[in-house]
């Protein structure tokens, strides 16, 4: 009767019951019908199954089948979630849902290639931003000792010993760096970058990215370029949003008063170079204090001046063109130069006209205006404008229903209190919520830093309470489509708005400062021990998406390449190491040079061809690393020749710490691409130097 009413009981309320509890209820019911039948030694001998049949009917056989079915799918489904998730954490695709094809032809691969692509594409471009950092396959050591050894430099030599040993601990502990995109993805990222069809660059607005075809690119560059302003060459020639907010809130408006804004089209391209230096050589020689802030006469100002803003070239394939008006885009005098030109436009021509705006606040090219005189007046005054140069234009925008965005602004005429403004956040119609991806491979400070932004932003520009939690609001959402847990946006926002006692008191100088590759489990334990030596460590990332598909300048040859370390190998095996800042063909043009004047004083390189009467192979002269930075470059010099012990009389070069030499072989270091035959430095111990040789060996076997 006991195993009827439990039957019955799972029967009805199977769905809102869990199944290990069904599990357990059914096997204690059978466990002691079992007992009971057991213990009766007169019973006929039949199966445990039959006997239930027989004593509560086929309803009681159903339920329990009914139950074991649905046990193991209830398992095989737990099974497969555990799986699935384990493999969304390992940043993995299961077989059974990877792309596949029937053919198994090269061509039906490829097709499955494009489409992954294709997708890798679309993660890019919607979900994805160009400087979303990858995780390096291996922790660079050399970068991060190179960075502690120019640090501890400016450090006293007993505090830079320790923090030498401290941080070398770290450095010690193993650590495998887990992949924050899927080995598909990886694969495709490669398969786009050498893809020479396409072109992927990020959008002048929006924080968008472009995917567009390499013909197509090449071709509206090419129409740009045929338009008049720049001459091909035959050779290589070598304000702000706060003050408008705060100036704003001190304007009354009145209700027939028009919101109107301004725009200069292309206005650095299409600035009079001649007639800006022209503004800038008139206000130079009526300047009284100009001796005081420099040497150079007005004459020999405007020269350089001259040099700089008339020799603007640039390269697009393999030709050269030679820009033959306005200022170039991203050259630093650019904004300089278009600001002077435009505040003597204003105070010459607008501030005269007859009907003057009420307000003209211009930030580079972009002006607000409130105009009080009737639209038609306005088109005059447009008009006016646009006939005073001949490549300076301009566009308007009129208010609609009260209201009228400018920069990242909405204005809006308040209407219901008289001459005054609301203001609150505008995003224009390009824009794609697109930040910085939390999975980006980037220091958590780094992404708590976006949240500030936007925050402070919208407690800026939003005029009223209502205005405000809508924005908040609106960049939890937008966060949460970049992969940032909302837990930590809130606790962000709390954090802002209670700002602890801790983090207004006054920091003390730090005595150093240390950048170093961002690593998750290393980076964070150095930033910590800096802090305890008094050193400000800050954090980079150098492997993101741009570096590695955007590529719409021309790639040098090698041996254009400059400030680099780099090796010259000689017929004997061994290789000089040196560094350049320079054209690597400039430094080795100079070292042939040495060789064949026999200026031995001058080259190491040059004293040993000359010893002992060996070939240089110039032909494979080849670059180990780059390094913009001097210091740093040295270092790396000083690495390298460790590591590939090089021509005698290189010692003297050899720069690091006893400590951090030996961590230089311990940590492998030879893995940064330097495998080549090495000799033993005389002051090396043999030990010290079989161990190396030891290591170079697994490599290279």
């Amino acid at each position: 009767m006991s195993v009827l009413l439990v039957s019955c009981y799972v029967h009805h309320t199977i769905p809102y019951i869990t199944n290990t509890f069904l599990i357990y209820l059914a096997l204690v019911v059978v466990y002691s019908q079992t007992m009971s039948f057991q213990l009766n030694p007169t019973a006929p001998q039949i199966s445990y199954r039959q006997y239930l049949r027989e004593r509560y009917g086929p309803e009681t056989i159903q339920n329990f089948k009914k139950l074991e079915v649905l046990s193991t799918k209830y398992a095989q489904s737990a099974n497969s979630l555990t799986f699935l998730h384990k493999c969304r954490e390992q940043n993995l695709i299961p077989r059974g849902l990877r792309l596949k094809t029937t053919i198994q032809s090269e061509k039906a691969n490829r097709i499955i290639r494009r489409a992954e692509e294709s997708l890798v594409r679309e993660q890019i471009q919607f979900h994805r931003r160009l400087n979303f950092a990858l995780t390096p396959k291996d922790v660079p050591t050399l970068d991060i000792i190179t960075s502690i050894e120019e640090t501890c430099q400016k450090l006293s030599e007993d505090v830079s010993n320790e923090f030498r040993i401290r941080s070398k601990m770290i450095l010690e502990k193993p650590l495998k760096i887990k992949s924050n995109i899927s080995k598909e993805e990886m694969l495709a990222l490669k398969e786009l970058k050498n893809d020479k069809d396409i072109k992927i660059l990020p959008a002048d607005k929006g924080n968008a990215t472009v995917i567009m075809n390499t013909g197509d690119y090449n071709s509206k560059i090419s129409n740009l370029i045929t338009e008049g302003q720049y001459t091909k060459l035959n050779k290589d020639p070598t304000k702000n949003t706060p003050h408008f907010i705060e100036k704003l809130t001190t304007i009354n408006i009145d209700s027939t008063e028009l919101l109107v804004s301004f725009d200069v089209v292309s206005l650095f391209t299409n600035v009079p170079v001649d007639k800006t230096l022209s503004i800038v050589r008139n206000k130079l020689e009526n300047d009284n204090n100009l001796k005081d802030r420099t040497k150079l006469n007005v004459s020999a100002f405007m020269e350089l001046l001259t040099l700089c803003t008339k020799t603007t070239y640039f390269q697009l394939e393999n030709d050269f063109y030679q820009q033959d008006f306005g200022m170039a885009m991203g050259s630093s005098l650019s904004p300089i130069m278009s600001n002077i030109f435009m505040e003597h436009f204003e105070e010459t021509y607008v501030k005269s006209y007859i009907n003057k705006p009420k307000i003209w606040w211009r930030y580079v090219d972009d002006v607000f205006s409130i105009w009080p005189h009737g639209q038609d007046n306005l088109t005059d005054f447009l008009n006016f404008l646009n006939n005073i140069e001949p490549t300076i234009k301009f566009t308007l925008e009129l208010e609609e229903n009260n209201k009228l965005p400018f920069l990242d602004v909405m204005i809006s005429k308040n209407t219901e209190i008289n001459s005054n403004f609301q203001t609150n956040v505008y995003r224009k119609k390009t824009n794609t919520n697109r930040y910085l991806n939390f999975d980006s491979n980037h220091h958590l400070s780094i992404k708590k830093g976006v949240i500030k932004s936007l925050y402070d932003r919208a407690k800026l520009v939003s005029s009223n309470v209502n205005f405000f939690n809508q924005e908040k609001d609106h960049i939890k959402n937008i966060l949460k489509e970049n992969a940032y847990p909302i837990n930590l946006v809130d606790k962000a926002f709390l954090q802002i708005e209670n700002p602890s006692h801790n983090n207004n008191q006054q920091r003390q100088n730090p005595v150093a400062n240390m950048t170093i590759p961002y690593i998750p489990g290393i980076s964070e334990k150095l930033k910590k021990l800096g802090n305890n030596f008094n050193i400000r460590t800050a954090f980079k990332t150098n492997n993101t998406l741009r570096s590695i598909l955007t590529h719409t300048k021309p790639i040098n040859k090698e041996q254009n390449e400059k400030n680099c370390i780099y090796q010259i190998p000689c017929q004997c095996g061994k290789h000089y190491i040196g560094e350049t800042s320079r054209p690597l063909d400039v430094r080795i043009k100079e070292h042939k040079n040495y060789v064949r004047n026999y200026q031995v004083d001058r080259s190491n390189l040059a004293q040993h061809v000359w010893d002992n009467h060996h070939q240089i192979n110039w032909k494979e002269a080849s670059i180990i690393k780059k390094e913009q930075n001097f210091g740093k470059r040295k270092l790396k010099e000083s690495a390298c020749i460790q590591l590939n012990v090089a021509f005698l009389g290189q010692t003297e070069k050899v720069v690091y710490s006893q400590t951090m030499s030996f961590q230089l072989t311990k940590l492998h270091l030879y893995a940064i691409g330097i495998i080549c035959q090495l000799d033993p430095f005389a002051s090396y111990p043999f030990n010290y130097m079989l161990f190396l040789k030891e290591k170079l060996c697994i490599i290279e076997n």
